[in-house]
């Protein structure tokens, strides 16, 4: 499932622990994972001037990542690729896909399937529609929608933070679980620490992500629970590199334009 390319960073995991499966996730929220579109952060597109400057700054970020983390190019070559389910994607910039570009993406899913995560840092200017709206008392703040990805940007995804005890077979990775939006706000309010409702997904077809991670497209980190329902999402990229640490967390300072450094 591993690509040809140059290897990405791939931090080991500390606290992966998935326990529900993708298909409890598709049934809960209405959204069919079985076939993800194959739209992700390799997806080609833009003017040709505009490609050869991205290659050019990607090439310069893979230095910089092989660099921060002190491994040669065969060593990260060589990784092992693994479910990213739980964990973060942090997007090395810059992309040529503008709907991924800098953003910090929540793995849901992740098999020989696919994969299915939602975006962090896009929150969308639009507010609950009616009857929805009776869920607002529970959105985290910014208190309005995000657009999770470029996949079924029609549908409604919500994720919430479980709170202590909570029910195992509601919970999708960690404390991370599925809320249904057709149920009764009041019933489930308790059991939250903070929602988030998402439009659309973001989806990647059989070994499509792990070749893009493998490429050098995307960082994987572990997560935090405050990343799901962070209240300063325009600062969410760069304080994920921060608190890596050590030379990886020099990216987060890192100017938007290469070239011109």
């Amino acid at each position: 499932m591993m690509g040809d390319g140059e290897g990405g960073v791939y931090l080991r995991d500390q606290s992966a622990d998935r326990s529900v499966s993708g298909g409890d996730f598709e049934g809960e929220l209405g959204v069919n994972i079985d076939d993800p579109k194959e739209f992700g952060a390799g997806e080609p597109g833009g003017a040709d001037d505009r490609c050869a400057q991205h290659s050019h700054d990607h090439t310069v970020w893979r230095i910089l990542i092989q660099h921060a983390i002190g491994a040669e190019p065969e060593q990260t070559e060589a990784m092992p690729l693994m479910s990213t389910a739980g964990r973060l994607l942090v997007a090395t910039p810059p992309l040529v896909d503008e709907n991924f570009d800098r953003t910090v993406v929540y793995m849901v899913d992740h098999d020989h399937a696919g994969a299915v995560g939602v975006i962090l840092n896009r929150p969308d200017s639009a507010h609950l529609p009616e009857p929805l709206d009776r869920w607002l008392p529970l959105l985290a703040e910014p208190a309005i929608l995000f657009a999770g990805g470029p996949v079924a940007p029609e549908a409604l995804l919500a994720l919430g933070i479980a709170e202590d005890g909570a029910d195992r077979e509601s919970l999708i990775v960690g404390r991370v679980r599925s809320v249904d939006l057709s149920g009764d706000p009041a019933l489930i309010a308790s059991e939250l620490r903070g929602l988030r409702i998402f439009t659309g997904y973001s989806g990647w077809g059989p070994g499509q992500l792990d070749a893009e991670i493998a490429t050098g497209a995307w960082i994987v980190v572990d997560s935090e629970d405050g990343d799901l329902v962070d209240s300063s999402p325009d600062s969410l990229w760069r304080r994920v590199l921060a608190r890596q640490g050590g030379r990886l967390a020099w990216l987060a300072s890192a100017p938007d334009d290469l070239s011109a450094n």
